[in-house]
């Protein structure tokens, strides 16, 4: 719109500036076309008027005029004989022809004040003096030519410049929004509809069509480069999203699993006890945590190697998974013990079964490159609710109820009870009371010892002074003996 205003604009400039000149020119030259043609009737009406003057003809000369008038386009001929004056009384018979409004001649009347005023609103007007051979003033002849014709041809200048302006400028805004519409707009529609066809993350599935101006296509390939890299980028992205979704997965595994036997570790035990406990306290249902610990498991480690202890373990845990139930959760605290949290128990007895399963499972032979074990294990019990409602708790206990069960000669299980709590504390207090009996012991020895080499010190000190007094007192009779 804004460039079909700046044409039609520039190509009204150009034509008026044109029209302008051409108007100039015209008017200049139908004004020198007046002058020949007001000389041209001057000469053609004194050849015969001076005659028709010097004869009183005063009908001949006006028919004379009148031929001229018809034949002309002058608006008036005023003849002024000074000859026929003389003879009516007057400086000068004025007589001739004029137009009227309908262009018709008629008959010049001096006392006519309407035909005056005609004659003073003339656009050009010239005298010339008629005269005889001898140079006798006769009289004046007055041609009158009025601007209609000039302002009618004028205006149909301008009016053909109008017209023109108008035809040309419509058809260079035509030609133009035909070009733009064919050459920009379409390839700039089809443009947009190639973008606005795009999938869930806002990137167009087709390629810009390359056609139309050289500036379009320009645009098309650079924006076809953008969804290149655009469609590139994104893949990218999804593959380090995806990698790092697998690598998030990864990290979450090893953070809630244990590296060598790929059981649940003490992290996501703590987890599923608290989520037992939970689902236990609202279905009203009883559970049981075992506290699994290999017997003399540091013997195999000593004797054959650490590989070989981590590959019992494999094993242990695959035994495990084998008799366990698929309401069981199975975890590896670390080392060789091992938990498992059993759901949905009628009876706390229930426990048992499991537990006669898992002893009778780890007892059997284990045979691994020629080598032959036999692995027992040790086994712990506590009880939801019955010993408590805490997960925290109810590890203490079943660990507490496991030492039991290696005190009553392991490979054994045992349920917990309170009075294993408070032999656990005595246990633990008399080992506090041990441990701070020796460090006193081992601080006594030391100071001891400390005060004897202080002694010995001072002693050695002091020893010229002891030698002088023995050799004054004459105790002994060889004094260089303490030397």
């Amino acid at each position: 719109m804004t460039l079909g205003i700046i044409i039609v604009v520039v190509v009204t400039l150009i034509i008026s500036i044109q029209s302008a000149y051409s108007y100039i020119v015209t008017k200049d030259k139908m004004i020198r076309e007046i002058e020949v043609r007001s000389m041209t009737t001057m000469l053609s009406l004194e050849k015969n008027i001076a005659n028709l003057m010097s004869a009183y003809a005063v009908q001949e000369y006006d028919e004379l005029v009148l031929n001229t008038m018809v034949h002309s386009d002058d608006f008036a001929i005023v003849i002024e004989d000074f000859n026929m004056g003389k003879i009516v009384g007057k400086p000068a018979y004025i007589s001739g022809k004029i137009r009227d409004r309908d262009k018709h001649v008629i008959d010049y009347d001096p006392l006519n004040k309407v035909q005056k005023e005609q004659l003073e609103a003339c656009y050009f007007s010239t005298q010339y003096d008629v005269t005889t051979a001898g140079d006798e003033n006769l009289g004046r002849i007055s041609i009158y030519i009025s601007n209609d014709a000039m302002n009618s041809e004028l205006n149909a200048i301008i009016q053909n410049t109008l017209v023109n302006t108008a035809a040309i400028a419509l058809l260079l805004v035509l030609t133009l929004f035909t070009t733009i519409r064919r050459f920009i707009l379409k390839p700039i529609s089809r443009m947009i509809s190639a973008i606005d066809n795009r999938d869930d993350d806002g990137i167009p599935k087709d390629l810009v069509p390359e056609v139309g101006a050289t500036e379009i296509i320009s645009l098309s390939a650079t924006i076809n480069k953008m969804i290149t890299s655009t469609r590139a980028s994104r893949i990218e992205l999804e593959t380090h999203h995806e990698a790092l979704s697998q690598q998030k997965i990864a990290l979450d595994y090893q953070a809630h699993h244990d590296a060598l036997t790929g059981l649940a570790n003490r992290v996501l035990f703590s987890d599923r006890l608290e989520q037992s406990i939970a689902k236990c306290a609202r279905n009203n249902d009883k559970m049981a945590l075992l506290f699994i610990d290999l017997d003399n498991f540091k013997e195999i480690n000593d004797s054959f190697g650490h590989k070989m202890g981590d590959e019992v373990l494999k094993i242990v845990s695959q035994r495990l998974n084998d008799v366990l139930r698929g309401q069981d959760a199975l975890s590896r605290l670390g080392g060789d013990e091992f938990t498992v949290i059993a759901e949905g128990l009628k009876d706390g007895e229930d426990a048992s079964i499991l537990a006669v399963k898992i002893l009778a499972a780890l007892a059997k032979e284990i045979s691994y490159e020629g080598k032959s074990f036999y692995v027992s294990s040790s086994i712990g019990i506590s009880l939801y609710p019955d010993d408590g409602n805490v997960g925290d708790d109810l590890l203490k206990y079943a660990d507490a109820a496991m030492y039991r069960a290696k005190d009553q000669g392991r490979n054994n299980f045992q349920y917990y009870s309170a009075d294993m709590t408070e032999q656990a504390v005595e246990r633990v207090e008399m080992e506090a009371n041990l441990r701070e009996g020796l460090e006193k012991t081992r601080s006594l020895s030391f100071i001891i010892r400390l005060k004897s080499m202080q002694g010995m010190k001072r002693l050695w000190e002091w020893r010229p002074w002891c030698v002088g007094k023995i050799r004054h007192w004459g105790l002994f009779h060889r004094p260089n003996l303490f030397l």
